[in-house]
């Protein structure tokens, strides 16, 4: 019946049919496996880790399962763990692209871009064109400042994956850094087209049209940034110079207060400052 539930992507009534059937079983190794994918999908990622961890501690030359374990334990930002697991994968299955992509993906947050680099190299030798692997690969040659190669590496993933909001986002930010400006916002339009969230996005899009010279139409994205995220430092500094380029001193002064007084932020004291140039 939890096979039914997880098919007809039911995942919490398959999670409560697992359960059941552990408690008559339980050293069925299948019927963790197969609630850990539910809790993953259900975004449970402490659920998944625990499954996988007791199909580990049962058996622990499953290479499937030290894969489950690494992938929730880099969900739950334990990263060095993460990368253990993996390793433990790697060991019993030493072409396993998904390991090398995660691996990858829990070096980057740690900052250890090179050999991030290296594990999305080599997934893509073993599996040429593996959408997620060139997408990871060209968010951490962003990282690395290499935007050319990152650039180029997106255009790839494009051809493969066209409708990824994720690889668009990311050539925005390497064409901005090369300042070609202009196919940044196309890129950036196109992630917002196939669902990227829309603060980073417009954000950036702003920022760019500020250096082209376009307020008005920077503005206008501000407006459609998330309200949660509105508060941000950067976002007000942005407004306010915005404001200031459309010759609204006194609207910027007015703001720049109002979020100050608001958010107890003194480091927008130096935007107020240069706000106040154009009042007087």
């Amino acid at each position: 019946m939890g096979r039914w539930y997880q098919g007809e992507g039911k995942l919490a009534k398959a999670v409560q049919c697992y359960d059941k059937a552990l408690q008559r079983d339980p050293k069925n190794l299948e019927y963790y496996a197969l609630k850990g994918k539910c809790c993953s999908d259900l975004h449970e990622h402490n659920g998944a880790f625990l499954c996988w961890s007791k199909i580990v501690e049962l058996e622990q030359n499953d290479p499937n399962a030290h894969l489950g374990k690494g992938e929730a334990l880099c969900r739950l930002n334990l990263y060095s763990e993460a990368v253990a697991s993996f390793d433990r994968c790697l060991r019993l299955r030493p072409s396993s692209v998904d390991a090398y992509v995660g691996k990858g993906t829990a070096l980057r947050e740690m900052s250890k871009l090179e050999e991030a680099l290296w594990c999305f190299d080599v997934s893509l030798q073993l599996k040429p064109g593996h959408s997620f692997a060139l997408e990871h690969k060209a968010i951490t040659l962003v990282d690395l400042k290499r935007y050319e190669d990152a650039s180029k590496c997106c255009e790839v993933a494009i051809e493969i994956n066209p409708q990824s909001p994720k690889i668009y986002l990311c050539n925005a930010l390497a064409l901005e850094r090369l300042k070609k400006y202009r196919k940044a916002i196309d890129n950036l339009d196109l992630s917002l087209r196939y669902g990227a969230r829309p603060f980073k996005v417009n954000h950036l899009k702003a920022k760019i049209l500020l250096i082209l010279q376009q307020p008005l139409d920077a503005l206008l994205c501000f407006d459609h940034v998330e309200i949660a995220r509105s508060n941000s430092t950067d976002y007000v500094k942005d407004t306010v110079q915005a404001l200031r380029m459309i010759k609204k001193p006194y609207l910027a002064l007015k703001y720049v207060d109002h979020m100050m007084e608001k958010q107890n932020n003194i480091s927008l004291a130096s935007s107020r400052e240069r706000t106040m140039r154009f009042v007087i």
